[in-house]
């Protein structure tokens, strides 16, 4: 039960961060852009962790748990550096304009005790994800298998993500701005979501020669987003970093090569939309 609490929990978090685009409004560097989209797909594989707990399913392989691992020790130091150099800081600029100067006892004391409470919050915080990989090296082969596990944990993000832009943009737009643009990418983000939860879960939606017409459009669009749409839109959805990032315009460009990999085995092969054959 402690794990499906966990997945519910975490991933509210996680859809209220992408509502209205997270970094709308925020100066970011190429470094911090890069970061939060590893980040995201470390929170991505955890969801999946913790679904595979808490409904016994065998998602990932002992390899990729090992990787995993592997990502939150990195992410667990990563954070409590971070979080004792901007505490130093913070406390520096306090003390120095309070008192005018600063010792060595000062960083001595400081550090100390911004790394013993950032070790203990960011164990409360990562704890939970070592032990779940534990327990699923241990137990996941008396799980029920899955078809296609990376492709569901994927695109059931990639079609809950899909959803929530498109919702933020239809009750958040400005449609005094609104452009043609905007239209076409709203058709074609339904389209996506669509598609994702079909390939991802062996759903027949529609015929297979609509998903033929739609593809090279779709890929075509995702390319185009950043010129055709409205400034409103690209900041709602988060793609306004697409104009100045080539970090983000990497990670992007890798995240639809596999979504449109996903629509090119949906679309034109038997993935899904098997050919019957009489006996």
């Amino acid at each position: 039960m402690i794990w499906k609490i966990l997945f519910v929990i975490i991933s509210l978090i996680f859809c209220f961060l992408n509502i209205g685009g997270i970094s709308n409004g925020f100066v970011l560097s190429e470094f911090s852009i890069s970061l939060s989209y590893i980040f995201s797909i470390f929170v991505i594989a955890v969801l999946g962790l913790f679904y595979a707990l808490g409904w016994k399913k065998k998602l990932f392989s002992n390899k990729f748990i090992n990787l995993l691992i592997i990502f939150c020790i990195l992410f667990f130091v990563f954070s409590v550096v971070m979080s004792v150099i901007t505490g130093l800081n913070i406390m520096a600029v306090q003390v120095k304009s309070e008192f005018g100067t600063l010792d060595q006892a000062f960083y001595m004391s400081a550090i100390s005790r911004l790394l013993v409470l950032s070790l203990l919050i960011y164990l409360l915080i990562y704890s939970p994800v070592l032990s779940a990989c534990i327990i699923y090296k241990k137990n996941c082969e008396t799980f029920s298998g899955v078809n296609k596990p990376y492709w569901k944990v994927f695109l059931t993000y990639i079609a809950v993500q899909g959803l929530i832009y498109l919702s933020s943009c239809l009750v958040m737009m400005d449609y005094g701005v609104l452009v043609w643009g905007d239209i076409v990418c709203w058709v074609f983000m339904a389209a996506k979501v669509l598609f994702a939860i079909g390939y991802a879960y062996n759903l027949k939606i529609g015929t297979q020669i609509v998903w033929k017409i739609l593809a090279l459009p779709m890929l075509a669009s995702a390319l185009a987003v950043p010129f055709i749409c409205s400034e409103t839109f690209l900041s709602l959805t988060g793609q306004h970093i697409l104009i100045n990032s080539y970090s983000g315009v990497v990670c992007e460009f890798l995240i639809n090569l596999a979504v449109f990999y996903a629509l090119y085995r949906y679309a034109f092969k038997q993935d899904v939309y098997k050919i019957k054959t009489e006996n």
